[in-house]
């Protein structure tokens, strides 16, 4: 999974770490500053308290780290069963109390759908030769197949690159939550024939980690530059996200069934984060995924990125409810989402 910092460039600090460099300057200063001279001084200006525009003058590991803050501050995991839910709390106005409003939830499938899939497992290990290249350039981060559809320039779009940093840190952390709850079992686990392309990671299958981060990478950028639900550039996104999803199953890390849950999860952690950047003009939706009925009347289900979100089929796995508005907009997050659409006009 890509984590943030492979969008940015950058891995954080910042601090000057050279001796010699630190040496010279101190030298250079003795030699030009002189004695103290209280004339020097200058009086910089306060801007007012909170000002979400003073993220502007931060260094980009700081803007990181307040709007991180600010994205997850709301939300919390509930388990019940074999199901986890993620909800978030939001203020009741008229009441004045917090109430807990539904984001997500997913059913762990059962050991009984996961036997049944090892043999389509089995069958995408004939991908291998032919897509080891992505698997392998993939595992993080997956940013340059994206960037290639819509053009993400470094030079001209670094609030942008800030901003899937941003989606890509939420969704690993959400992904790593449900992970550790869900707790289901590797295919390799299932069978020594399955044999992985790569080492296995050190967490649980399902839902996929790259399946969320590639669908909330998809979403948000769509959104973000401007493209229609079936313009040619959304269409790319999402196949380009359903690619990285099954290539983690021709390496033989994923189910089928660990990228529908991904594809869910991160469609939903996309409503909610560009709800919280956009309150004015984008509502989320919340959705569940039960693999218990993630099969074909018994048989084996594989994974397809065309599947409805919603269904009126009550033995449907992917169920769609009600949107949901927040009574607690970030202005901070607002703020940044619009310094980076400000870049696509």
């Amino acid at each position: 999974m890509s984590g943030w910092s492979g969008w940015s460039g950058w891995s954080g600090g910042g601090s000057n770490a050279n001796p010699m460099l630190s040496e010279a300057m101190n030298r250079s200063r003795d030699a030009l500053v002189g004695a103290w001279d209280p004339s020097s001084i200058t009086t910089p200006m306060m801007p007012r308290i909170n000002d979400p525009m003073c993220i502007k003058n931060w260094s980009p590991e700081v803007r990181f780290a307040v709007c991180q803050s600010e994205l997850f501050g709301k939300l919390h995991f509930e388990v019940s069963s074999q199901t986890a839910k993620m909800t978030v709390l939001d203020k009741d106005v008229s009441l004045d109390i917090f109430k807990s409003k539904n984001l997500v939830s997913i059913t762990r499938p059962t050991q009984t759908i996961f036997l049944a899939q090892l043999g389509l497992v089995s069958n995408y290990s004939n991908l291998r030769e032919d897509r080891s290249t992505e698997i392998l350039t993939q595992i993080v981060p997956q940013t340059p197949f994206f960037s290639s559809v819509v053009n993400i320039q470094p030079h001209k779009h670094k609030y942008t690159i800030e901003i899937i940093g941003l989606s890509l840190s939420f969704a690993y952390q959400s992904v790593m939550h449900f992970k550790h709850i869900l707790a289901c079992p590797r295919p390799i686990e299932y069978s020594p024939q399955i044999q992985p392309l790569i080492n296995t990671p050190g967490h649980s299958s399902l839902p996929s980690g790259h399946a969320t981060e590639a669908f909330i990478v998809a979403r948000v950028l769509q959104i973000l530059v401007g493209s229609s639900e079936d313009s040619a550039v959304n269409a790319q996104l999402q196949r380009q996200a359903a690619r990285i999803a099954i290539n983690r199953t021709v390496a033989g890390l994923h189910f089928p069934v660990d990228s529908a849950a991904g594809r869910l999860l991160g469609e939903s952690l996309a409503g909610y984060f560009i709800h919280r950047c956009d309150p004015m003009t984008a509502s989320y939706k919340e959705r569940s995924f039960d693999g218990t009925k993630f099969h074909d009347g018994g048989n084996a289900l594989d994974f397809d990125y065309h599947a409805p979100l919603q269904s009126s089929n009550p033995d449907y796995f992917n169920v769609e409810g009600p949107a949901h508005t927040l009574n607690m907009p970030s202005d901070i997050l607002k703020t940044l989402w619009d310094l980076a659409k400000e870049e696509w006009k």
